[in-house]
């Protein structure tokens, strides 16, 4: 299974070296602008280096304005740099940028399609957010069971960590409005993914 960087952690830790804080506990304030920290430098060092991680973190901090102007346009720009290299925490982004209009005009056909780039590699968010936009047929024709699908994978992604609980909160209520015969086909659907996909050799049943 693949480990991502999850966004939550990033900024708490460029935070923590920004601020010298000893907690990280609340949200990121626009306010901070401190654009010539150390800490900042090294991340547009690597970013510009070409290191997929470092771009997809300098497009978290444009996008939220963490040690930086918040520029939409600037995260966009980092974002796509990282995503041509298939970094999935970049392809996550864009979806959700497109999804929410943040600096583009909203297109859910566009949020739908990175979604699902990053959800072919195991992205937990970015399967959930796939599932969320099949329910409610954002970007594409409602389907419950292909939303029942993505929750699923999401909700048993061992990278999901404490989003796990909220992901299979999404999952039940998916559930809630299926017959049974959709509920199989999503469940079946599922595990197919996870055995053609998952770094799983044995195909095991979904969890």
């Amino acid at each position: 299974m693949r480990s991502f960087r999850r966004t939550a952690v990033a900024m708490c830790a460029l935070m923590v070296l920004l601020l010298a804080g000893p907690s990280c506990s609340s949200a990121p304030s626009k306010q901070i602008k401190k654009a010539e920290d150390p800490a900042i430098l090294e991340w547009r060092r690597e970013a510009e280096r070409g290191d997929p991680s470092a771009q997809a973190s300098l497009g978290d901090m444009y996008h939220v304005g963490l040690g930086v102007a918040q520029d939409y346009a600037e995260a966009l720009r980092w974002y796509r740099k990282a995503a041509e290299q298939d970094n999935p925490n970049a392809q996550e982004a864009i979806g959700a940028m497109y999804e929410r209009g943040h600096g583009v005009a909203q297109d859910y056909a566009e949020a739908l399609r990175w979604y699902r780039k990053a959800a072919e590699h195991e992205h937990p968010d970015a399967q959930f957010y796939l599932g969320i936009m099949y329910e409610k047929g954002h970007g594409v024709a409602q389907d419950y069971a292909y939303a029942y699908m993505w929750l699923k994978l999401s909700a048993s992604n061992d990278d999901a960590g404490p989003d796990g609980e909220r992901f299979a909160e999404a999952l039940d209520r998916v559930a809630k409005k299926m017959t049974p015969e959709q509920i199989a086909e999503g469940q079946r659907r599922a595990q197919e993914w996870i055995s053609k996909n998952r770094d799983n050799p044995g195909g095991g049943p979904i969890k």
